[in-house]
């Protein structure tokens, strides 16, 4: 007899319209599989560009995320540049309980409390860029400086294994994901995990914060640096703060109106609003590393800001992806310009 569960529908590109709360089959995990019940998980810029189609528009980018402006579905594409499937249930951070285990799964994962890694990669996918681990911690205050307590048993260490795949598919976009009651994870995308941290806590972890350990990892950012994070209250942004203060660098945060108390907590040492006066201000002081999330007008600003042999990298436009770069400040300052998407949290390991 089929069961049923309540989801979220996505039935394709568009607005809220899009969405249908609805009853659907209850999944059954497959050879490799198991079957998750969902107590969190959180909601992202990614959702929001998936649902519109954003990240395949040629223009009228605010638009589309507004929802005043329709995207053209034949351009619309997911992760893996091959289109997405709908209906499709979307939600990419899933913190949850396996309930369920498929054939050649090990019973040890049964009944364990599990963060999933949304990154699916196949055996044909297994290429690596390049490969860092590093262990990141996270306390119910954020993360922890020490790097000694990481969420998980006494202390059980996340650790990021930072790669890169070929036409990935990712949960929520190809795959169905974490906005329904029951979801099927790839074992292999599944870790364990004994945290004093809610299930919402963990459901900021597998995207937030690990585009952003991408992000000063590939800057390569040290206690030697002095970071511009612009988007500092977002998501990733708030995750940059923490961790680029973990490696001792000086965070220089650009912010929202009154956002300015968030990242204050967040432990930044200097905060500047987004105006006219942001160019001033930051000529203040000798940047070597502008982190981006924002994209759009400002880029300008903070790619200028950079002092001499300054790293560039960004890992998100949701002002706009088209920005002016004037070819004379990369070459004659000897600027880095480099590109991040997310880290994969391959496993959790004592």
């Amino acid at each position: 007899m089929t069961q049923l569960m309540n989801a979220v529908l996505l039935t394709g590109y568009g607005g809220l319209e899009k969405l249908e709360y609805t009853q659907v089959q209850k999944p059954i995990p497959q050879q490799g599989e198991v079957l998750i019940k969902v107590s969190a998980c959180s909601v992202n810029n990614t959702d929001i560009n998936t649902r519109t189609g954003w990240y395949a528009a040629d223009e009228g980018f605010q638009e589309i995320l507004q929802d005043t402006k329709k995207n053209d579905e034949e351009k619309s594409t997911g992760w893996s540049h091959t289109g997405i499937k709908f209906p499709r249930i979307q939600g990419a951070d899933i913190v949850g309980e396996v309930v369920e285990i498929g054939a050649d799964v090990e019973p040890k994962f049964l009944n364990q409390r599990v963060i999933v890694d949304p990154w699916v990669r196949g055996e044909n996918q297994e290429k690596y860029q390049y490969q860092d681990l590093r262990r990141i911690t996270i306390s119910s205050r954020g993360v922890n400086d020490s790097y000694a307590q990481a969420f998980g048993r006494s202390p059980l260490q996340m650790v990021y294994n930072l790669t890169f795949c070929v036409s990935p598919e990712y949960v929520g976009s190809e795959l169905n994901g974490g906005f329904a009651e029951y979801v099927a994870i790839p074992v292999a995308n599944v870790c364990p995990i004994n945290s004093s941290l809610s299930d919402a806590e963990l459901a900021t972890v597998p995207c937030s914060y690990s585009t952003a350990e991408n992000l000063l990892t590939k800057a390569r950012v040290s206690d030697k640096d002095t970071v511009l994070i612009m988007g500092a209250s977002g998501g990733v942004g708030s995750s940059a703060v923490q961790l680029a203060k973990i490696r001792g660098a000086t965070v220089i945060a650009i912010v929202g109106k009154n956002k300015e108390h968030l990242v204050k907590e967040l432990g930044a040492d200097y905060i500047y609003p987004r105006n006219d006066e942001l160019a001033s201000n930051l000529a203040k002081h000798q940047i070597t590393v502008s982190l981006d999330v924002v994209g759009g007008e400002y880029f300008e600003i903070i790619f200028k800001a950079l002092s001499l042999g300054g790293r560039y990298v960004t890992a998100g436009a949701i002002a706009s992806p088209i920005v002016d770069l004037d070819l004379r400040d990369l070459i004659y300052k000897d600027t880095e310009m480099i590109g991040a998407t997310r880290v994969v949290v391959h496993r959790m390991v004592e």
